[in-house]
């Protein structure tokens, strides 16, 4: 990530400290920011917060927005998924269930781990490339159901110790 290209107040809000006990004010700033991932370079605009006391020009003392400590990762997952026409989130999620797969079971097929999927429909991680190869997979339940058959063996021993997910994901994609 880059440095600040523009800096906006574009409003005040207050927030409630737990350790302090008190309210606190803080102005919420907008920033126009180079960012690259995976060799990609774009400009975000990314909101911070700056307690009203310290003058805006602090750019050290800004603060990842309390209430959504996320908030500007998410905006760069989410402008890095339209330039590269990667899969939001929600539609990785969707087409899961869309199938009727668990996670356990999708992440068996497609060969990631379980957390790492669960990361990825959570908008906790971006997927790779690789990764967002293996699910635009899922897009397509006749796909989905020739990767199970050509390595119904290889999946059964991901599942193994899984308490019946094989034979739910078997009879769903037979």
């Amino acid at each position: 990530m880059g440095g600040s290209q523009m800096t906006k107040l574009i409003g005040q809000t207050t927030y409630f400290d737990h350790f302090a006990n008190q309210e606190e004010q803080f102005n919420v700033i907008e920033t126009v920011e180079k960012v690259t991932i995976n060799g990609v370079t774009f400009l975000a605009h990314h909101r911070n917060w700056l307690p009203v006391v310290i003058d805006l020009n602090e750019v050290d003392e800004y603060l990842e927005p309390l209430d959504n400590p996320d908030y500007n990762t998410q905006i760069d997952f989410q402008l890095f998924r339209e330039i590269c026409g990667f899969l939001t989130a929600a539609e990785v999620k969707a087409n899961r269930i869309e199938l009727g797969l668990s996670l356990r079971q999708t992440a068996a097929l497609l060969s990631m781990g379980y957390g790492t999927l669960s990361a990825i429909e959570n908008n906790q991680i971006l997927q790779s490339y690789d990764q967002e190869l293996k699910l635009r997979l899922m897009e397509n339940y006749e796909t989905v159901q020739a990767v199970f058959h050509q390595h119904r063996r290889l999946i059964e021993q991901k599942l193994k110790h899984q308490h019946g997910e094989f034979e739910r994901l078997a009879q769903k994609l037979s």
